[in-house]
This record gives C-alpha cells, sequence and structure tokens, in this order.
C-alpha cells in the first residue's frame, strides 16, 4: 500500500512538474526568469525518472521466501488410524517472505532420500494453524504478505511408547497425518513454490522408533545421508 501510495506520488510530481514547466515557459517572457524555468524542468526530469525507477521495481519484484531451523514442540494430535488424542514431538520449520507479497505458497515435501518402504511424494505439507473441522479440506495454497512468518509442520513421534509411532504431516491424509516407516538418518529435500517461484531447503532428520528419538535440524545443499551398519 505505501509502495503504492509513493508511485501514485511520484505520477503527481511528473504531473505537477509538467504544468509548472509549460505555465513557466509560457511565462518565459513575461515575468520569469531563466533560473526559475531550469529549475522547473529539473524538477520534471528527476520526477520522470523516479517514478519511472518505482514502477521498475514494482514490476520486477518477486516473493522471496527463506527458510529457517527446525523447531521442536510439544503437541497433541489425532493419530492415524485410532483418531485417539495423542501427546507427540513435533519438528515444524519457519519461513519468512522478504520479497513481494505471494498470493499462492506451498510447502512441499519433494522427497526423502533414502525413501521410506511407502508413500507418495512429492506432498504438501501441513500449515501450522489449518485445521478444517473435517479434518480433510486443508488449504494446499495460502497467501504471504511481505515480511509476514509462517510454520510448516513436517514430521513428529510419540511420547509413549514403546512401540514409538512416527507421522509426516501430510495434507493429503486425514488430519494432514500420514504414519511412516522411518528409521535411522535420512536427508528431507523440501520446497516452497511462492506464485510459482521455488526455493529449496534440505533438512537431515535423525528417527530411531526404538528409543522414540528424533531430530531435525537444516542441512547444506547436496548433504547425504548415513545409513545404519
Amino acid at each position: 500500500m505505501a509502495r503504492t501510495l509513493f508511485v501514485g506520488g511520484a505520477a503527481l510530481d511528473v504531473l505537477a512538474a509538467v504544468a509548472l514547466a509549460i505555465a513557466g515557459l509560457h511565462t518565459l517572457r513575461v515575468a520569469w526568469p531563466f533560473p526559475v524555468v531550469a529549475f522547473l524542468v529539473l524538477l520534471l526530469v528527476s520526477s520522470f525518472f523516479t517514478f519511472r525507477e518505482e514502477r521498475r521495481k514494482v514490476a520486477t519484484e518477486l516473493p522471496d521466501i527463506h527458510f529457517g531451523e527446525a523447531e521442536e514442540s510439544d503437541e497433541r494430535v489425532d493419530a492415524p488410524h485410532t483418531n485417539a488424542p495423542t501427546s507427540v514431538r513435533l519438528y515444524r520449520i519457519p519461513i519468512t517472505n522478504e520479497g513481494a507479497t505471494a498470493d499462492s505458497v506451498s510447502v512441499q515435501l519433494l522427497r526423502v532420500d533414502p525413501p521410506p518402504p511407502a508413500g507418495r511424494y512429492p506432498a504438501v505439507l501441513h500449515k501450522m494453524g489449518d485445521n478444517p473441522t473435517d479434518r480433510l479440506s486443508h488449504k494446499e495454497y495460502f497467501r504471504l504478505l511481505k515480511g509476514e512468518p509462517a510454520k510448516i509442520d513436517v514430521i513428529s513421534i510419540t511420547r509413549q511408547g514403546p512401540p514409538y509411532r512416527v507421522f509426516l504431516h501430510k495434507i493429503r491424509y486425514v488430519g494432514g497425518i500420514e504414519e511412516t516407516q522411518l528409521s535411522g538418518e535420512h536427508v528431507f529435500f523440501i520446497e516452497a513454490f511462492a506464485d510459482n517461484s521455488p526455493r529449496p531447503c534440505e533438512y537431515l532428520v535423525r528417527v530411531d522408533p526404538v528409543s522414540g528419538q528424533l531430530d531435525m535440524k537444516q542441512a547444506a545443499r547436496g548433504s547425504k545421508a548415513h545409513p545404519r551398519p
């Protein structure tokens, strides 16, 4: 909104400068000295270039999604199959839009390396707070303003066990949760699509369903998981 007002103000400056310059040139012989007319012309040129630069910025600025370090949280979810409220340790990732407002943002788990025994990829991940009453009609896309943060649920493990259950938070499943057989060390390839402009990120995930351990950290591009011996 502020940018729109600024560009509009620049346009008004241009129009005002044109009017004043024309009036100055028209009355030059009568009363206006040359320095006044020169100043008006300079103001006109300066305002024109300011206006053109602002229009260029508005036309070329794109959404710019940035990923943060994974955050751990104690939550309660409805476990798949049983729908029983279950305490879990959940990892979610924060994202922030540092560019232009994005009207359609989708965060997807492109693939897991090494892959679990079952599961479909790519899969849209669950946005924190998107909890429809029917537990099915989750939003695949959401709007993200410039400077606005959001948090994306990725993986969780039950607090009680053994056996410990591991869940991936995909929106295509009831409650936005799919049970998975992940075990060991894996690389999660995650990508945020903002108005069709992709931004990839990788996370290293370590899970032990026997002891109930789970850890998730941002990884360098091209990281590889170390399988269990």
